[in-house]
């Protein structure tokens, strides 16, 4: 569940550029960042126990493994939170040309082909 619903922070970044479509480009990502996945494990044992036994962790860790690991990032550290933020989300950090974000000028129905 966690490692698809990390995706989600996708929308967030599509509707600001629609709504803003001659800014710079930011890639804000909010949900995707090192930083979540110690208060998460904190949290779900706290209030799930061993219901989950950690998958809901797991679930996110092995999202951002792959992201880290398989997506075009221009800094080892492109996947925390307060890296990018101290770099103004700047888009650049994920791909190096204006074709690896071209996902975010799509029409919503075109986007369906990126996701």
């Amino acid at each position: 569940m966690t490692g698809f619903l990390i995706d989600v922070d996708h929308f967030a970044d599509y509707a600001l550029r629609r709504a803003r479509p001659g800014s710079t480009r930011r890639l804000l990502l909010l949900g995707h960042g090192w930083e979540y996945v110690a208060p998460l494990a904190v949290a779900e044992r706290r209030w799930l126990g061993r219901s989950t036994r950690g998958s809901l962790t797991l679930g996110y860790v092995v999202h951002l493994l792959i992201d880290q690991l398989t997506n075009d990032t221009r800094h080892p550290f492109s996947y925390l939170l307060t890296y990018r933020a101290a770099r103004r989300f700047d888009a650049s950090l994920f791909g190096h040309s204006d074709e690896d974000h071209a996902w975010q000028d799509a029409s919503p129905r075109g986007l369906l082909r990126w996701l």
